[in-house]
Formats: C-alpha cells, structure tokens, sequence
C-alpha cells in the first residue's frame, strides 16, 4: 500500500512500517503484562531478539537494494507462515 498507493520507496514503506509497529507493540506489551500473569524469562529473551532484529533490519534497510529488500522479506514472509502453518 505505501509503495503502490502513496509511492514510497521499498526503503522508506519498511521504515515507516517499523515506526508504526515499534509504539504498537510496546504498548500491547505494557497492557498484556498489567493483565496477564507473564512469564520474565520469556519476555527478556523473546524481546532481547526482537530488539536485536530491529537493528539489524534498520541497518539492513540502508544496505540492501528495494530489488533485495523484497526478495528477502518475501523469503522471511514465507518461512513465517510456513512455519505457523505446520508447525
């Protein structure tokens, strides 16, 4: 939608689409655990990956052509819902 519909660049819809989905998912987090008897441990590690995989993709996004940024998150995308639909 942000690169057919309002032209942004492969760069630019990644970026904007983690800045959206950063404050989103703090806030869930906050909410779930006020809520929810949550597990520490998993959260540390589960959000310690998702932290490190932030950066490594905000770097990623300044290294990689939009030809490659869309053959790998195509590639990712499959992995993930392969993986959520048999395993």
């Amino acid at each position: 939608l942000l690169i057919y519909v309002l032209k942004y660049s492969v760069q630019k819809a990644h970026a904007t689409a983690i800045l959206i989905i950063l404050p989103l998912s703090l806030l869930s987090g906050i909410i779930y655990a006020t809520y929810v008897n949550v597990n520490m441990t998993m959260l540390y590690s589960v959000g310690g990956g998702v932290i490190a995989g932030g950066v490594l993709g905000a770097f990623a996004l300044s290294k990689f052509s939009s030809k490659w940024l869309i053959i790998i998150f195509s590639v990712l995308m499959a992995i993930a819902s392969g993986r959520m639909l048999f395993f």
